[in-house]
């Protein structure tokens, strides 16, 4: 897929420009177009495909590019718009799955403030998606490191994870974390959840 395919541009509504093809970095370039749209819904929906573009593709972008739409989607994670946000949120949880540890680990100091902002608010179930999502980071980068990037006012939450998970071992022989089977599963929750917050609305 490095290579790319072709584009029909003929196939949506009002393009009558001629098939093209493009590389997959190209493609998402096209699909980002989205990020300026009008209105919350476009922005949203963008967001979103850029999370299942990224999960299906991530073996195929340079460092570049990667590290560009973690950028911006760290502005998106700061938008006053809920509905933004929470495709923000939905796009770090995909990314915290899918891509390396070296990759996420540099971004923290920004990531896990501007997310720790969500954690309080009150409507849309956002603090229910925060502690999963700081779950998901407690497993891959470590409770330290977690902790380090996460405000002191917020520090009662990640060491709840971590008695959490605590608990959890002491129950368990062993607790799979590198278990293939259980990652594919969490994927295909993680990637349902993000689609259906979004779509159901429309």
């Amino acid at each position: 897929m490095q290579q790319g395919g072709t584009v029909d541009n003929k196939l949506l509504d009002g393009m009558d420009l001629e098939s093209k093809t493009a590389s997959v970095e190209e493609y998402f370039l096209m699909v980002s177009a989205g990020l300026g749209g009008s209105t919350q819904h476009m922005v949203s929906a963008t967001i979103t495909a850029l999370s299942r573009l990224l999960y299906e593709f991530k073996y195929d972008l340079s460092d570049q590019v990667v590290n560009d739409l973690i950028s911006t989607m760290e502005i998106f994670l700061t938008s006053k718009s809920r509905e933004i946000a929470r495709s923000a949120i939905g796009f770090f949880k995909v990314a915290v799955v899918s891509l390396p540890k070296r990759t996420l680990e540099s971004r923290l100091a920004n990531v896990v403030p501007n997310l720790m902002v969500w954690s309080h608010e009150a409507k849309g179930h956002f603090r229910v998606k925060v502690k999963g999502l700081m779950d998901r980071m407690v497993r891959k980068f470590g409770y330290e490191t977690v902790l380090r990037y996460t405000p002191e006012e917020d520090h009662k939450l990640v060491n709840n994870i971590r008695k959490t998970r605590e608990r959890k071992r002491r129950g368990k022989a062993k607790l799979s974390d590198d278990d293939e089977q259980e990652e594919e599963t969490l994927k295909v929750i993680i990637l349902l959840e993000v689609f259906s917050d979004n779509f159901l609305d429309y």
